[in-house]
Formats: C-alpha cells, sequence, structure tokens
C-alpha cells in the first residue's frame, strides 16, 4: 500500500506569495539536498513566484545559486544580522557604489 500526499493545493496558496528556501538546510553537501534546492529555485521560477535564499555564506554558495538564477538572497556572506538603521545604511552604501546584493564577480 502506498501513501499519497497531496502537494498540489497547498502549493496553489503560495501563489503571489514569495517562497523562501534555508540555503543552510539544504546545503548538507549531499546530491539529494543540492538536488532539493535546484528543484525548489526551479519551482518557484516556473511558477513566476519571488524566491529569496537565506542562509548564503560562502561565496561559492552564491556562485552555485546565481547560475540557477537566484536573485535575491541574505546571509553572512553579505553581512551579519544589522539593527534597522545599520542596515539601511548598508544598503544605501552599497546602492551607492552600485553592487548587488547579489554580485557574483
Amino acid at each position: 500500500m502506498t501513501t499519497a500526499i497531496a502537494i498540489l493545493p497547498p502549493l496553489g496558496r503560495l501563489l503571489g506569495q514569495p517562497v523562501v528556501i534555508d540555503y543552510k538546510a539544504g546545503a548538507s553537501g549531499t546530491i539529494a539536498a543540492a538536488e532539493v534546492v535546484r528543484a525548489t529555485v526551479g519551482l518557484a521560477q516556473g511558477l513566476g513566484l519571488e524566491l529569496v535564499v537565506e542562509g548564503i555564506e560562502t561565496p561559492d554558495q552564491l556562485v552555485r545559486l546565481a547560475d540557477m538564477g537566484v536573485l535575491q538572497g541574505q546571509g553572512f556572506h553579505f553581512t551579519a544580522a544589522l539593527p534597522p538603521e545599520a542596515m539601511a545604511q548598508w544598503l544605501d552604501a552599497r546602492a551607492a557604489a552600485k553592487i548587488s546584493v547579489l554580485r557574483v564577480a
């Protein structure tokens, strides 16, 4: 006997909502974990959903995610957690320098 899991109705509720992936949870180094991240990114992109990846800690992770087409992310690779005022200043400084938050180069 098999167990059926109905995933389409819950996925339909995501439409119009941003999808947030915790990259650290999916970056265990296994092939399966990498494929789950890749599939989730592809699903969000295919449905036209806004996608944000959290937990980006290394340049290598950033490059892999950028190669998948991820456009928004956060994590210690960019900066440690900041209070709102400091975050606004950090973003303003990056914008003034014309540095994208997900810049790969």
